[in-house]
């Protein structure tokens, strides 16, 4: 038994590993790629990437968790229906997919028209295809992780995910050089993206057939025997993934409204195609802040889900500890990012059109932090479909007030409704587990005062650095060089204060330190050696 629990806590651990490399690459190379294409070019690619980025979350988070769940649960009662489930799961997947697929694919002009660009219909039609790949991608992963092997899903993720960001930047510098519409270079990334998936297929094939030559099912299957475990498994699996998909939701959002409303408000075509380019620079940095901030606080779910029915005040301890890491380093990272928003803008997008909007963007980070971190301790309590309800009414809010904002305050107005969205949807979750979880416990007044004492510092440190950079721009004849050296030197110096100055409080143990990644390492600045 405490092998099997060994074995699993070191599975989980490389799949959060492999998980976190992918989404920092999913993020870091956007900023390259819109260096390539120009803002409208990377408005072409986000309005597209929504319907992309859903069906990779399904072949990661969604399918293959329940798969395997299920598959888990058979071997483990030593049923011998494990392999029925894997045919069960392909087959409804399958038909899921397909009729995704055809949606997209034929309905692609209609989607096309809703956000206001025709020309897009080619990119949705292009997409459509990665959708015949969810299957085959879903029920291997899920098969192999069913069985307790966690190695192909993680590298099947780091294959797919490096050999899509390097051939999206290359095949997209090509084209522009080559001399091709930016429609096009979104059509070719695209294709990238498709190609990746299509290595990953093939690479988890080879090893399913090397593991499990040959698995066959006897047994006849009925449409009644397959309809009701299908919908379930298609049900939950959505459940589990839209938690994980509120940013590529709301997103959607945005490229159904935010073009449309602002060519309505009487802004010029091209114009607002830029601007919305220029809005969507906030969505790599969001994803890169929310994935390290939520790399810290998830540290401990497998933790609560592993002790939620042998140990009550154990699993109690490790959701206080999750909701208090999510709160002070998101807290940082939004102030952090407001301060230094202006330079960073200019760091990595050669200028600092729409620091504005990607300021009041920001907090997204400290919300959707929140959210994800209260829906994965839920989810470990057993509470798979109030998350997922939770993220669609964030985006009914979005989608209701979108085009107010955005009529009034354009993109300055859009990332005030993606803010003020996912505020409402962390509160909704946060209200939920305090049924499970007292919360006075999370809400501390020395956790409180600490985290308060170490933004200050945190916020001193950065006014002082403005200071310096401000008296020493003039010897600096690129401006983008300055404001690379002065967000990368305010960045560092500003967490490196924060961090010292909350882990040396004193109030996490030795124990808790070394639940964070690099724990060994943050724990010798505990005071006092604790």
């Amino acid at each position: 038994m405490k092998q099997n629990t060994q074995r699993f806590m070191k599975g989980t651990l490389l799949l959060s590993i492999a998980a976190l490399i992918t989404k920092i690459l999913s993020a870091v190379y956007r900023v390259p790629f819109q260096n390539i294409v120009g803002d409208v070019g990377f408005y072409i690619y986000q309005q597209i990437y929504p319907f992309y980025g859903i069906a990779i979350t399904l072949t990661t988070y969604g399918f293959p968790v329940i798969l395997s769940k299920v598959m888990a649960e058979c071997m483990g009662k030593k049923h011998k229906g494990g392999f029925t489930h894997v045919y069960t799961a392909f087959i409804s997947i399958f038909y899921f997919s397909l009729i995704v697929f055809l949606f997209l694919f034929f309905g692609s002009g209609f989607l096309a028209r809703l956000m206001g660009d025709s020309r897009l219909v080619p990119l949705i039609q292009t997409v459509s295809f990665m959708y015949l790949l969810v299957p085959f991608i879903s029920v291997m992963r899920g098969f192999h992780q069913g069985m307790g092997n966690m190695i192909p899903t993680a590298f099947s993720q780091i294959v797919e995910q490096t050999i899509r960001v390097v051939f999206i930047l290359l095949t997209s510098s090509f084209l522009i050089w080559k001399g091709h519409s930016l429609y096009h270079v979104g059509i070719g990334a695209f294709l990238s993206a498709l190609f990746a998936s299509l290595i990953s297929t093939l690479f988890l094939l080879v090893i399913t057939l090397r593991s499990f030559p040959l698995f066959q099912v006897r047994n006849k299957f009925s449409f009644r025997m397959i309809f009701r475990p299908s919908i379930r498994m298609i049900v939950q699996s959505i459940a589990v993934s839209i938690s994980g998909l509120s940013l590529i939701l709301f997103q959607m959002g945005d490229a159904f409204q935010l073009y449309s409303q602002l060519v309505q408000s009487g802004i010029d075509e091209m114009k607002a195609k830029m601007l919305k380019g220029v809005f969507d620079r906030g969505q790599p940095l969001l994803q890169i802040g929310i994935v390290l901030i939520t790399s810290f606080s998830l540290s401990t779910v497998p933790f609560i889900s592993s002790s939620v029915h042998k140990n009550e005040r154990e699993a109690k301890e490790y959701v206080r500890f999750a909701l208090q890491m999510s709160i002070a380093f998101s807290s940082a990272a939004t102030i952090g990012l407001i301060a230094i928003m202006d330079p960073l803008n200019t760091m990595l997008f050669e200028n600092n059109t729409g620091t504005l909007a990607l300021q009041l963007l920001s907090p997204t980070v400290f919300f959707a932090s929140l959210f994800m971190t209260t829906s994965a301790v839920l989810q470990g309590y057993g509470h798979v479909y109030f998350p997922a309800g939770a993220a669609l009414f964030g985006v009914m809010i979005k989608l209701t007030m979108n085009p107010l904002l955005i009529t009034m305050y354009g993109i300055n107005g859009a990332a005030i409704a993606t803010t003020l969205s996912f505020f409402f949807v962390s509160m909704i979750t946060l209200v939920k587990l305090k049924q499970k979880v007292d919360l006075l416990a999370v809400f501390r007044r020395r956790f409180l005062s600490t985290v308060l004492v170490s933004l200050i510092l945190l916020g001193i440190s950065i006014l002082l650095l403005y200071f310096v950079f401000h008296s020493i721009e003039p010897y600096f004849a690129s401006n983008r060089l300055f404001s690379t050296i002065q967000a990368v030197g305010i960045a560092i110096v500003g967490g490196v204060v924060f961090l010292l100055s909350f882990l040396r409080a004193g109030i996490l143990t030795k124990d808790e330190i070394e639940l964070l990644p690099f724990g060994d390492k943050w724990s010798k600045l505990l005071k006092n050696g604790r």
